[in-house]
């Protein structure tokens, strides 16, 4: 009976105790696994949305910005020229032609800005002093309407509580559509001036399709605004009003950054971005932990039945045979080994030393094991490096320690990133044989390996098939020392594998946190190949946040590039486009920006042949704007363009052949020879016996300027180029260039340039 009872006991009690933690273990991790998992994929679908709604916002600065949408939106009377109609009064024709010019212009950059994202459904902008809504998207691309008969209105209460920021949230709405149908957007509303505002309708299906998509069957998803309302739901509306019902209190879940609280059988895991004012909650029914756990119970229940049934019965034979004679023992032991080892005599062991083979033969699995360890240490290298380039929320203890347990030297401080861009991996591809890529690229971490770091510590990983990054420790390095080790690093892979690699350098980190940033910056960087071209060490830093500022230059230059097309100067054209890009070089203008360059000049292209009569279907094919936008660099753009100047040259001649256009070049030749001369219409179409009418029409058609508007303009740059090179007095350079009246000749003078000759000859006169 006290064998029975302590083998009960000794059985029993450690069994229940490790039941019982092992209980309270599965709980406790299964709740920490869940809210983890819940605050990973909440944070990076906020990440998601912040830098969605900060792009946005960004590009809306830059048409808010734009010198053409502040023109429109402040041109003096613009209610009065938005409401003419019938027949014009003459003095009113100038500043219509002036208030039309910056509306297309102001037009044109807000649609670029709603093209500027996917996301973007469509764009409303709401100018009250004019009494307009302006529409991009939707169903039509464009389309105006007077406030009063405009059919989306629910946005216009909010138009007086914006933040600091100038834009205020609305939540989740079903907008009505012109067709009169309802779709669900979240709207943004961003001021432009005092009055005035951009209304921004985000597509709440793409948002869900591309972000919230993420989220597992089982997980349920609310976005709520700090004034409790619904931004966004992924479920059924009993759900979604219980759970506003139990949060609409918990101060928490609109402050706090990280949250968890397990309520009503549900998991309920949180986090909150000051930057929109929405906080993001998931929650998880607790069921299926509540099933798992009942499960375990009766396990335990059922194991430790087994095993008081187990020990009674096990302590009941041991004491009944425990006197027996030990010789049976051995018998039996010998019998056992002589079928194991097939031998007449096997050699016989105890029951201890049965025990020591056992544990010897464990020994050698968990050898065997740490050697398969061993041999995957590289791999789980190389996964923590990546893991160290993405946003985490691991502290320098835990980094460290992770170095320690992988054997990586590497001490935690400043640190950088550079990307390496093999550039020639496209051309590596072609030759369909992976061992070659793979030696390509074994060979260029081995050069890299072996660079001089200034004897920093080096980190290298392959984040992309044709990209690598280093993390490399920056002690006490200035930024020239970085730059020197990049151009060595650039020079070793040149001189060993030949030209083909890039080289972008991220901003400096403080620690291993802003890490992600400095790799992103450095990835950011290699997208300035598009201006500068490959085999070059690019810093963040010297391309980032650069604009083009004031682009009178590019307008000056597209119309004369236009011009020349028109006027069938190819060369002059081509030099006109060397200019643009030489300009767009010399700026250092954002790659984003430099396309919209390229964009603008083609789109004036189109309309410049279009007005002239050209097919540009034919020219220009069905979709020459994605045929631009796949073009990667300057020079491939360039190249394309000039091809695209002599097509539209060619077309043009034959245009200018079939038109009998040959005299608008006669007539300008007679501008040229004769521009000191008394030029008029009359007396130039006298001269080529033609109508003066037809004259000014054609004259109007093909340089895009009245007779008088080109002859002006041609004695105005010649009077700047005499002032310059010369020191002809101001009434003898007026009777050079056609004026015998050397006042009007002034009048004109200032009007075109702003100030007088003799104040443009002080200004430009050369040493």
């Amino acid at each position: 009976m006290k064998l029975l009872t302590y083998s009960l006991l000794i059985a029993i009690i450690p069994n229940m105790v490790t039941s019982i933690l092992a209980y309270v273990n599965v709980t406790k991790v299964f709740r920490q696994e869940a809210s983890t998992k819940n605050q990973v994929l909440l944070t990076q679908m906020k990440s998601a949305m912040e830098i969605l709604v900060q792009q946005i916002q960004e590009n809306n600065k830059q048409v808010i910005y734009n010198t053409s949408f502040r023109n429109f939106e402040n041109f003096p009377n613009g209610y009065y020229y938005e409401n003419l109609s019938g027949n014009l009064k003459t003095e009113d024709l100038p500043t219509n032609y002036w208030y039309l010019r910056n509306k297309d212009e102001a037009v044109n950059s807000i649609n670029l800005f709603k093209l500027s994202s996917s996301y973007v459904d469509t764009v409303y902008y709401y100018d009250r002093d004019k009494s307009i809504v302006l529409t991009f998207g939707g169903e039509t691309l464009l389309k105006q309407y007077d406030y009063g008969s405009f059919y989306d209105k629910d946005w216009f209460d909010s138009l007086d509580r914006f933040d600091e920021r100038g834009m205020v949230f609305l939540d989740t709405r079903p907008a009505m559509q012109a067709n009169q149908s309802l779709k669900n957007v979240i709207t943004l509303i961003i001021r432009s001036s005092v009055s005035n505002a951009f209304i921004i309708n985000l597509d709440v299906d793409k948002l869900e399709d591309k972000i919230v998509s993420k989220l597992s069957d089982q997980d349920n998803l609310l976005i709520v605004s700090r004034e409790r309302g619904l931004i966004f739901k992924s479920h059924g509306e009993k759900t979604t009003d219980e759970l506003l019902e139990l949060i609409k209190d918990d101060t928490r879940v609109f402050q706090d950054t990280n949250n968890t609280v397990i309520q009503k059988n549900m998991l309920i895991t949180s986090t909150f971005s000051p930057e929109l004012g929405w906080s993001f909650v998931n929650y998880t029914s607790m069921d299926s932990l509540e099933q798992g756990l009942n499960y375990l119970k009766q396990q335990i229940l059922m194991s430790s039945l087994f095993l008081i049934f187990a020990t009674i019965l096990i302590a009941f034979l041991s004491s009944k045979k425990l006197y027996r004679p030990l010789q049976q023992v051995m018998d039996t032991m010998r019998v056992q080994k002589q079928k194991a080892d097939g031998s007449s005599k096997p050699e016989l062991k105890d029951e201890f030393q049965d025990i020591a083979d056992f544990v010897r033969l464990t020994v050698y699995e968990k050898e065997r094991i740490i050697d398969r360890l061993q041999e995957s240490l590289p791999y789980y290298r190389e996964k923590f490096i990546l893991s160290l380039l993405k946003p985490s929320t691991r502290t320098e203890e835990e980094i460290n320690a992770k170095l320690d347990y992988l054997g990586i030297e590497f001490e935690l401080g400043p640190v950088i990133c550079f990307v390496v861009s093999m550039d020639n991996y496209t051309i590596l591809l072609e030759a369909e044989d992976p061992k070659i890529i793979d030696l390509y690229r074994i060979k260029v971490i081995h050069l890299l390996q072996q660079c001089n770091y200034d004897g920093e510590q080096v980190l290298i990983t392959e984040v992309e098939d044709d990209k690598l990054a280093i993390v490399m420790t920056m002690g006490n390095l200035s930024l020239d020392n970085v730059f020197l080790i990049a151009e060595g690093m650039m020079q070793q892979l040149q001189e060993s594998m030949g030209d083909g690699f890039t080289v972008g350098i991220g901003s400096p980190c403080s620690d291993m946190s802003t890490l992600p940033g400095s790799y992103h910056g450095a990835l950011e960087s290699l997208q300035f190949r598009f201006l500068y071209g490959g085999n070059q060490v690019i810093f963040i830093g010297d391309v980032s946040l650069i604009s083009s500022g004031d682009q009178d230059w590019f307008k000056q230059l597209s119309e004369a590039y236009v011009a020349n097309i028109k006027l069938g100067k190819s060369e002059d054209a081509k030099q006109t486009l060397d200019a643009i890009v030489e300009n767009i070089k010399e700026k250092r203008i954002h790659y984003n920006e430099a396309r919209s360059f390229f964009a603008q000049l083609l789109q004036g292209l189109q309309y410049g042949i279009s007005a002239i009569g050209g097919k540009t279907d034919t020219l220009f094919g069905l979709d020459p704007y994605q045929k631009l936008a796949n073009k990667q660099r300057i020079e491939d753009i360039t190249d394309w363009f000039e091809e695209l100047t002599d097509r539209v040259i060619v077309s043009v001649s034959e245009e200018f052949n079939a038109k009998g256009t040959n005299h608008i070049t006669k007539i300008l030749d007679i501008i040229d020879a004769d521009l000191s001369q008394d030029l008029s219409l009359n007396a130039v179409a006298s001269r080529l016996s033609l109508n003066p009418s037809y004259v000014s029409r054609l004259f109007k058609q093909f340089v895009g300027k009245t007779f008088v508007e080109f002859v002006t303009s041609r004695r105005i740059e010649q009077g700047k180029l005499l002032l310059e090179t010369t020191d002809m007095k101001v009434g003898d350079v007026a009777t050079s260039v056609g004026y015998q009246n050397s006042y009007y000749f002034i009048k004109l003078f200032k009007e075109a340039t702003g100030m007088t000759p003799g104040e443009y000859r002080k200004q430009h006169v050369r040493e």
